[in-house]
């Protein structure tokens, strides 16, 4: 905890941080450390990819992982290097079997510049 109020920006030491505390206390509690995460480094394309990926495996509603990932969408979704947290969003929905949805989402990230822009035309 000191260590991160210090150094907040380390977004890999929240992600560690998390995982640690998964393993000794349960889920509920890693979530609050990727919250405590995302609230000082709110512009890291990186924790917000973690945090969304960690909760998309551990819960169990649907509709939380997508509040989840909206809402990082919504902080970190138009940054050039935002690619990989798309990714996850475009593989959770087509892991749900919903095409409406997955497709809903293509279409938003082909309407944002980012780094592979390209290769979502492909998809």
């Amino acid at each position: 905890d000191e260590f991160l109020e210090r150094f907040p920006l380390l977004y890999g030491y929240w992600k560690r941080y998390a995982e640690f505390i998964a393993s000794r206390f349960g889920v509920e509690r890693a979530v609050q450390i990727y919250e405590r995460g995302v609230i000082a480094v709110p512009h890291s394309v990186d924790l917000w990819t973690y945090y969304a990926t960690y909760f998309a495996e551990q819960s169990d509603s649907v509709d939380a992982i997508r509040r989840l990932f909206e809402r990082a969408l919504s902080v970190v979704g138009m940054d050039w290097l935002s690619h990989g947290l798309w990714d996850k969003y475009l593989e959770f929905e087509r892991s749900q079997e919903e095409t409406k949805n997955y497709v809903s989402i293509l279409r938003r990230v082909i309407g944002v510049q980012l780094k592979e822009h390209d290769r979502y035309w492909e998809l």
